[in-house]
């Protein structure tokens, strides 16, 4: 509500880092949660269920809102699209205060260093060969086929060199079970990865390449996006909202 990004149970301000829990906007916030519980608008197993029990109520399309970063409930959205359930997927909106508050709430170019690998004492002579391998995995070719897949099958190359999908190609890649089948999704969610462009310009990931995602867009998203004047669903946080962070795309709610 304060504009601050994601910095795991701290604020940091001018460098220094404060637990954000105990102080005045934080009473706020606890104060908003209460009025709006009070008026039976808040689920009563949000603070106690699990996180299975979580993705399964969002994959049921029964949520209208929550306050989540989208990479951690995106399979449970991914499952609503599979189910062409499209007005029950969510945009991300940037919540604050007052319009006075700039808001961090966008993915920023600074690396992730929050991930990391361990090697085994078990794995004593194999170590540099685990090494080895996560080496040739970080190269352009592997990491093409790991986000894009293979040339000809998962994606194809147009006259100007561009990577591009099918529409065929695009549904498989946000389908669930052929995501089982045929990705190596957990592997490369926590791996060191390429994230940017590759040497011939083309983007690390389908989704930032510009005209696959315009092309890739379903009539529904394109709809809804033309009716608010934008190109994609970042440019929601590029202005302030005063309203929950993931709202349902549905147009009963607008």
């Amino acid at each position: 509500m304060i504009g601050h990004p994601n910095d795991g149970g701290v604020v940091v301000e001018n460098g220094v880092a404060q637990i954000f829990a105990d102080k005045d906007y934080a009473k706020r916030y606890y104060q908003k949660l209460n009025e709006v519980n009070s008026l039976g608008l808040i689920d009563k197993e949000a603070f106690t269920q699990n996180f299975d029990q979580y993705m399964a109520k969002i994959s049921s399309g029964a949520v209208l809102g929550m306050f989540d970063q989208h990479w951690n409930f995106q399979d449970a959205e991914n499952s609503l699209i599979t189910q062409e359930k499209l007005d029950r997927t969510y945009v991300g909106l940037p919540l604050v205060y007052d319009t006075s508050i700039k808001d961090h709430y966008k993915d920023r170019p600074p690396l992730n260093l929050n991930n990391g690998f361990g090697v085994s004492i078990n794995a004593k002579d194999k170590a540099v060969k685990i090494i080895k391998l996560l080496d040739k995995l970080i190269e352009e070719d592997w990491q093409r086929i790991l986000t894009w897949g293979i040339e000809g099958e998962d994606y194809y190359v147009n006259d100007q060199g561009r990577y591009m999908k099918t529409e065929e190609q695009r549904h498989n890649f946000t389908d669930a079970t052929w995501e089982l089948g045929n990705k190596a999704k957990m592997l490369f969610k926590f791996m060191p990865k390429m994230e940017g462009y590759f040497a011939d310009g083309n983007a690390t990931d389908a989704a930032a390449q510009p005209e696959e995602y315009k092309a890739g867009l379903k009539d529904y998203d394109k709809k809804f996006l033309e009716a608010y004047g934008y190109n994609s669903y970042v440019d929601f946080l590029a202005r302030h909202r005063k309203m929950i962070s993931h709202i349902r795309l549905g147009p009963s709610i607008w």
